[in-house]
């Protein structure tokens, strides 16, 4: 019971969240889009926070590194990645931030030369 109702009396709320659901399916559709546009480039696309974390890695960069979204999402090169190549891929981060530019770096992982 609630206090200053009656005995039996029952208080309830309705709203309609219509349009909260038609925009939280749009945008698991974009994401969906977006994840799929992504993974079908074949070129490494990646996005860190000012932390160096990866926010997004796409399945040409996780083919590189020989591991999944989960294992790369939330972590910094020095977590996946010898530190020698850790080191340069965070020197060209350390670019981007300063210069506020886009750099395409040539850098050697795994015996394999990665061009711009």
């Amino acid at each position: 019971m609630y206090p200053g109702t009656s005995s039996g009396t029952r208080i309830g709320v309705i709203r309609d969240v219509t349009q909260r659901r038609k925009a939280e399916k749009s945008m698991h559709i974009m994401a969906i889009r977006d994840r799929v546009f992504l993974d079908s480039v074949p070129d490494i696309i990646f996005l860190k926070d000012k932390k160096f974390r990866y926010l997004i890695s796409n399945k040409a960069n996780n083919a590189l590194l020989h591991l999944t979204n989960v294992d790369v999402i939330g972590h910094t090169d020095f977590y996946i990645m010898d530190e020698s190549t850790a080191k340069a891929c965070r020197a060209s981060d350390e670019q981007v931030l300063r210069e506020k530019i886009i750099v395409a770096n040539e850098e050697i992982m795994d015996g394999h030369i990665l061009r711009p």
